[in-house]
């Protein structure tokens, strides 16, 4: 079992997201802004989905992948709807259009070309230090807005319903039909070319559309930051028709997060950004790698 300890210093080859933030302090202390209460239309955020088809996979890798992990045992898995994602992780811009809020640690004119000195934001760059129980208020807020009720933020949810995907339909959309280590094959000397990634060299992260899509139009589904989705983190991959890891019991429980982040270089990329990699996370855990991508019911 893989679980971001908030206590844990960063590994090279772990999944570790405690850092050491500038002049020692978390990005709530250092760069928080105060709220803006604003009102806010859909088509303002100018959100961009791409639908994925249902359809079945095997999900998790096989047991000769370099680099996998023991929860990674394939399970046959059927996604029973189509639905839609966006081709982009959630920008800074469009978590402050719905909050009136600026968690971003890497929002300040020094870490992006196109700076909002108004608002004080990297507007195209992913909004990151934000909770999973965060990600959730803010998709109550889009509901809301949209006018749209019933939404539980599950597969079943009514027709145009916000929500994080479950773990299987993340998996789903970034294999894209591929069975490989990465939707573009095995070799990872590839990865320059799909996903921001380097560590140091890096140093924060990018445009959400700084490096080339997957074949379903998935932008940085690879590296930039690490993603929420909606499951609770299980040591086995649940496998069956949309299938969804619940732990409504524990306020405080372990979320699901992938696709790896800025941080990592070297080997470490190479094993973090495979398809099939799963990491977990406290649900309550703010980091300055972890962002979120929305799903919409179709």
């Amino acid at each position: 079992m893989r679980v971001f300890l908030g206590l844990f210093c960063l590994s090279f080859l772990g999944p570790a997201t405690w850092s050491h933030h500038r002049e020692g302090k978390s990005p709530k202390e250092a760069f928080i802004k105060k709220n803006i209460n604003i009102d806010f239309k859909i088509e303002d955020l100018r959100f961009s989905f791409q639908e994925i088809p249902a359809g079945s996979f095997i999900m998790g890798s096989p047991l000769d992948e370099k680099g996998r992990d023991e929860d990674e045992g394939q399970v046959k898995v059927t996604i029973n709807k189509p639905f839609e994602i966006m081709t982009t992780e959630v920008t800074q811009a469009q978590y402050f259009l719905v909050t009136g809020k600026t968690p971003s640690y890497f929002s300040r004119q020094e870490d992006c070309k196109n700076w909002d000195w108004l608002r004080k934001i990297c507007p195209l760059h992913p909004v990151e230090s934000v909770s999973w129980h965060d990600v959730q208020d803010f998709i109550k807020k889009l509901n809301a807005s949209a006018g749209i009720r019933g939404c539980e933020g599950v597969p079943e949810d009514p027709k145009g319903c916000y929500r994080l995907p479950t773990e299987a339909e993340w998996e789903w959309a970034v294999r894209a039909g591929t069975e490989t280590a990465y939707f573009f094959g095995d070799d990872p000397s590839q990865l320059s070319v799909y996903a921001v990634y380097g560590g140091s060299i890096i140093n924060g992260t990018h445009e959400v559309t700084t490096r080339w899509h997957n074949p379903n139009k998935l932008h940085g589904i690879y590296g930039n930051v690490w993603e929420w989705v909606q499951d609770a983190y299980s040591e086995e991959l649940p496998g069956g028709i949309d299938p969804l890891v619940t732990d409504e019991s524990k306020n405080e429980s372990n979320r699901v997060l992938r696709g790896g982040s800025w941080r990592y270089g070297g080997e470490g990329a190479e094993k973090l950004f495979r398809s099939a990699n799963r990491s977990g996370g406290y649900s309550y855990k703010e980091d300055i790698s972890i962002g979120f991508r929305l799903v919409r019911t179709l």
